[in-house]
C-alpha cells in the first residue's frame, strides 16, 4: 500500500470514531453501514497497523502529527486495557470520557496539516 493510501486509510477510521453520526448509523444499525468500537480498532491497529504508520520515518507525516498520534495511540491502548475484552457499542458511546475526542482533536490538527482525507 502506497504511504498516502495507508494514511488516508488511518484518518478514515480516525474520522468514523470521531464522527457521532457515523456511530449511530453504523453501530447501532441506523444505517447502510455495519461496524463497532471493535471494528474500528481492529481496522486501526491490524489491518491498517496504526503503530507501524506512526515508527515509519516517511516525510508524508510531520513531526507534530506523530507526537499526536503518539499520544492518542496511547490513550487508546489505556482505553482498551480498562474495558473488558470486547468493547460495547453503548457503553463506549455513552462513556463520560468520550475517547473519540481523542479522535477529532487529532483528526483536526492533523487536517489543519493539509493531509489528504
Amino acid at each position: 500500500m502506497k504511504f498516502d493510501e495507508w494514511q488516508n486509510s488511518i484518518l478514515t477510521c480516525i474520522r468514523h470514531i470521531a464522527d457521532e453520526s457515523y456511530q449511530q448509523a453504523s453501530w447501532f444499525g441506523k444505517g447502510d453501514v455495519v461496524s463497532s468500537p471493535e471494528e474500528i480498532f481492529c481496522e486501526l491497529f491490524d489491518d491498517y497497523m496504526f503503530e507501524d504508520f506512526l515508527a515509519s520515518n516517511n516525510p508524508g507525516i510531520s513531526i507534530v502529527q506523530k507526537r499526536l498520534g503518539l499520544q492518542l495511540l496511547e490513550e487508546l491502548n489505556l482505553y482498551s486495557d480498562s474495558e473488558p475484552e470486547y468493547l460495547n457499542p453503548s457503553k463506549v458511546f455513552n462513556d463520560p470520557a468520550k475517547f473519540e475526542s481523542k479522535f477529532r482533536t487529532f483528526f483536526r490538527k492533523t487536517r489543519l496539516k493539509n493531509v489528504k482525507c
